[in-house]
Formats: structure tokens, sequence, C-alpha cells
């Protein structure tokens, strides 16, 4: 089996471990109390970037960091710079600056004010909103919060 699907795979079990311990700790008739996603689930959804896996299939990996900077909008977004971790010839390693938003599990890229999606990160994002008791009440409520003080998004959704 390949690396990319062997992380896949771990990547599964624990997004299935991940909702089976909320089922064992809240039983099965009790829905789950709206709170945000943590930055644990906002790197899932950073390694589920379609640039992350075009530089899988060249035989590569990512890597991230988190931004901190006050700079951006830190109360409602998890930022991460993401880079090619093993890029071996000359240039840049930096794929992009992305922002998961904490409320609903969007996902931003920051220089193209574009909302990133996938089938795959689509998935994830209502197994985490689920998950997390995040309706469409929460998920309108906080859809345009801004990346950066002051600033509303003004970038479009794919």
């Amino acid at each position: 089996m390949s690396l990319g699907r062997v992380k896949l795979a771990c990547l599964a079990a624990l997004l299935g471990a991940m909702a089976l311990a909320v089922v064992s700790t809240q039983g099965v008739s009790t829905p789950p109390t709206p709170h945000s996603i943590s930055s644990g689930e906002a790197e899932i959804l950073i390694y589920l970037l379609p640039e992350a896996h075009e530089i899988r299939k060249a035989g590569m990996e990512i890597g991230w960091q988190r931004e901190t900077s006050q700079k951006w909008n830190q109360h409602d977004f998890y930022f991460f710079w993401v880079y090619n971790a093993m890029r071996s010839e000359a240039g840049s390693v930096t794929v992009g600056t992305f922002a998961v938003n904490k409320h609903t599990g969007d996902i931003w890229h920051v220089l193209l004010q574009e909302q990133v999606e996938s089938q795959e990160i689509k998935g994830v994002q209502r197994i985490l909103r689920r998950t997390h008791g995040i309706d469409d009440r929460k998920l309108h409520k906080y859809a345009n919060r801004p990346l950066s003080a002051g600033k509303p998004v003004t970038g479009t959704v794919k």
C-alpha cells in the first residue's frame, strides 16, 4: 500500500475514533452540544487540502505551522502556514496560508480570499459539524467572519 493510502487510512481511523468517542460519551440519543472545531481537527482539514494532495501525488509531503499573529482574526479562525516539507529543488516551499473557521470548519485560502473545498473536505466537515452540533443557524451566523482584524471576508466560495 502506498504511503498516501496509509495516511488516508490512518486519517479515516482517527475520524472514526473521534466520532465514536463523542457517541460513547454522550449516548446515542443525546444530540451533541454546540462548540468549536479543535485545532487538531483544523489540522486534519489542512491535511486534506487539494494542494496537499498534489504535493503527495508528486511523492512529497506537506507540513504546516500555526500562525498566531495578531493581524489575523484569531478569535474565529486557526491560521496555518502550509509548506512543502520535502522540496528538494530551489524555490519557495510555501504552499500558502490557510484559515480554518473555528465555528464552521470552513477553510479559506488567505491570499486568494477564496474558500477551499473538495469532496473529501466536505465529507470531513459533515462529520465534524455533526459531532459538534454545528447546525445551519451557526453556519449562517459565522459564515462571513473577517480573516483579519476589522476586514470582512470579501472572497468567493468555490
